[in-house]
């Protein structure tokens, strides 16, 4: 109470204190209560059974209620800032699966994400872009905060059930997903709500792209509609009067889910540009000083094989501006269209001496981030076995499709498609999350290091000894 007091004393010149006595007690009880914007964010625990049973049966913060408050033994935070931590299920309810009473949820996201949420393989990650470790929940609003009057605060009353409340968006969050629950239960399990009012999934799950129903902006218009299905079939042999080979197609073709071996695809390296800019630079560094350091060489624009790994390793970004037109120029195109962000001014290279020294950086740079990852490891590393246990993907696969006369069906006309592609993704979405990166896999180093606090055979960031500030010796 006397940091908070001295804290608040130094923001606020007109506060004058919490005053002596019981007052006092109570006036902080009532300033957490009044700073919680509405919503619940502590859980108060009294060791005297009979004092908290008298204040159970009072409406907190009531007149009453701070007549006859005493300190508590002990304040529970329910939510805010929490980061990586998990959040206490015992102190929040479980959202039954009713999905008539509760269809639908809702998360605020930025437009500018969109591209990398609403692809048949995006998902919405607890944390975003930065991960689990910013924080462990996706975290949702059981009703769409913009049907709400912007200064709305639900009424504050004891918290015994699920409860039908806007949580509202961040502020400069522009566009909210409509989230089908009865998908996010079957594929991801129970959503929760907390005491503020908040809904959320379990710690460190995705929620698939099957369960994303509409987006749409801040002022309502609809961004993106998930397709609905149609009904009837036009395929059905008795839409085609007289093409009795069609008829024949379709009444003996077989559907079945499949594993798709096709050769898995990697990330492309203009997303990483998009996403991580800082990254896909040192990759391009890293990638340059290893085409300089080639035994073959490098051919100029003359046709001259020039061998730059002669220089020293700190000069041979220099030496091949110096040399080569065409690098100079690849150079100054790459900073100014794809990497604008990772340079302060990108007028200082468009002279010789901007250029050589904006050269020399990109080389050193290239020399420690290499430097780094032999040294303590790749910082997001995957195991073998991760590699070796990556996620399935299933398809769906026609039997009898076609015939040696050379008639044929589209695989989607086909009599029960929708059901087997409507299960080939579920099975998609099961794999991704049962294989997904949970925060307490230990990775083994492939490198031959090691830790080096400890020198074990684990990465440092896993080490026993790293959050305890010592060393083994």
């Amino acid at each position: 109470m006397n940091d908070l007091e001295a804290d608040i004393s130094k923001r606020r010149s007109t506060f004058q204190g919490f005053g002596t006595g019981p007052q006092r007690h109570a006036d902080v009880f009532k300033l957490l209560i009044q700073n919680g914007g509405g919503k619940c964010r502590f859980r108060v625990y009294w060791r005297d059974e009979h004092l908290r049973l008298a204040l159970y049966d009072l409406e907190v913060g009531s007149p009453e209620f701070m007549k006859n408050f005493k300190p508590p033994t002990e304040i529970q935070c329910l939510q805010g800032s929490g980061g990586d931590q998990r959040i206490d299920l015992n102190a929040c309810i479980a959202i039954p699966p009713d999905f008539d009473k509760y269809p639908f949820l809702w998360h605020g996201t930025y437009v500018g994400k969109l591209r990398y949420i609403l692809t048949p393989t995006g998902t919405l990650k607890p944390g975003g872009d930065k991960g689990s470790e910013a924080r462990g929940n996706v975290y949702f609003s059981m009703v769409d905060p913009r049907r709400y009057e912007p200064n709305y605060k639900p009424e504050f009353c004891q918290f015994r059930e699920v409860r039908k409340e806007p949580t509202p968006f961040r502020g400069n969050i522009n566009c909210a997903i409509k989230l089908d629950y009865r998908v996010i239960h079957e594929v991801c399990g129970t959503c929760y709500e907390a005491g503020s009012l908040a809904a959320f999934a379990q710690y460190d799950t995705e929620i698939p792209f099957e369960a994303m129903l509409e987006v749409s902006d801040k002022a309502g218009w609809v961004i993106f509609d998930k397709p609905m299905i149609a009904g009837g079939n036009s395929s059905q042999p008795n839409a085609r009067p007289g093409d009795n080979a069609t008829a024949n197609l379709l009444a003996s073709v077989k559907l079945s889910v499949v594993q798709d071996k096709a050769k898995k695809s990697y990330t492309k390296r203009s997303n990483i540009q998009d996403r991580r800019p800082e990254k896909a630079f040192s990759d391009y560094c890293k990638e340059i000083l290893n085409r300089i350091k080639r035994a073959s060489g490098i051919k100029i624009e003359d046709n001259e094989i020039c061998h730059f790994d002669t220089f020293p390793e700190g000069k041979m970004f220099r030496a091949r501006a110096e040399r080569d037109i065409r690098f100079r120029a690849q150079l100054r195109k790459a900073m100014r269209e794809t990497y604008p962000t990772c340079i302060g001014d990108v007028t200082s290279i468009n002279d010789w001496d901007g250029l050589m020294r904006w050269a020399d950086y990109m080389n050193e740079h290239a020399i420690q981030n290499k430097e780094h990852v032999r040294q303590y490891g790749n910082p997001n590393p995957k195991s073998q076995a991760q590699r070796d246990d990556a996620p399935p993907k299933w398809k769906v696969a026609a039997e009898g499709s076609s015939d040696a006369a050379g008639n044929s069906i589209p695989l989607n006309t086909a009599p029960g498609y929708d059901a087997a592609r409507r299960q080939a993704e579920l099975q998609n979405v099961q794999a991704r999350v049962q294989t997904a990166y949970r925060q307490d896999d230990r990775r083994v180093p492939s490198d031959g290091y090691g830790c080096h606090i400890c020198w074990g055979n684990h990465y440092a960031r896993d080490c026993w000894y790293l959050d305890r500030g010592y060393g083994p010796y």
